[in-house]
């Protein structure tokens, strides 16, 4: 499946098709987007910035290799798989990097992909 396969499965509300979306037609638009650093323990409330945790249950994980570009086709597979051997994920899956971009070849990059199961 294509990526405009996988952005017709979810919702046009979805944040993943307001990116694609984005993308494609060079268009700016708003969305709000998460970003985490793990913490060992808790960090006060400050403006936008607060504590939260991610899901904590069972998950479809995969692991991309490879350029941050080509990240949609990790996600379309995971995606592919839940529907092929009849998994109930969410739509709203999300993303970590595993190393870090400024000491890593593109080749190399690892991402780790998670979709809750619902």
């Amino acid at each position: 499946m294509d990526f405009e396969g996988w952005s017709s499965k979810v919702n046009e509300q979805d944040r993943f098709s307001k990116i694609r979306d984005a993308i494609i037609n060079k268009n700016v638009i708003s969305f709000d987007i998460e970003l985490g650093i793990p913490v060992s323990e808790a960090v006060p409330v400050s403006g936008e910035i607060y504590m939260s945790q991610t899901y904590e249950g069972n998950a479809l994980v995969g692991t991309h290799k490879g350029a941050y570009k080509d990240l949609e086709k990790t996600y379309c597979a995971l995606m592919d798989y839940a529907k092929e051997n009849s998994i109930d994920i969410a739509n709203d899956g999300y993303d970590y990097y595993l190393n870090n971009p400024a000491d890593t070849p593109e080749n190399e990059l690892l991402t780790q992909v998670v979709f809750p199961i619902k």
